[in-house]
């Protein structure tokens, strides 16, 4: 499981929509059509022939996008930094 121990923000630029993230991207969800999600931390797995995003702030079994989702996320920035923490339930 991850759990988010700390997100410095850094810059508010570099929306686009979920369907555009490439592989490995990580990104929060800034869409005020989908409340529940804002602020959510997700990433795009490595795949280059599968479009999955994963929630990595709610994470839990089935908590992706698999669909070419129109959400908007802002991608992070190489100075912005998540801590996470890593371990099995």
């Amino acid at each position: 499981m991850l759990r988010i121990i700390e997100n410095i923000k850094v810059d508010d630029s570099n929306v686009i929509l979920m369907c555009e993230m490439q592989p490995l991207q990580v990104g929060k969800i800034v869409d005020d059509k989908y409340r529940d999600y804002i602020g959510h931390i997700v990433m795009r797995t490595a795949s280059i022939s599968k479009f999955e995003v994963m929630d990595l702030t709610k994470a839990c079994v089935d908590s992706c996008w698999s669909n070419m989702s129109t959400i908007k996320v802002r991608l992070l920035g190489p100075d912005e930094v998540v801590h996470l923490e890593v371990y099995n339930s």
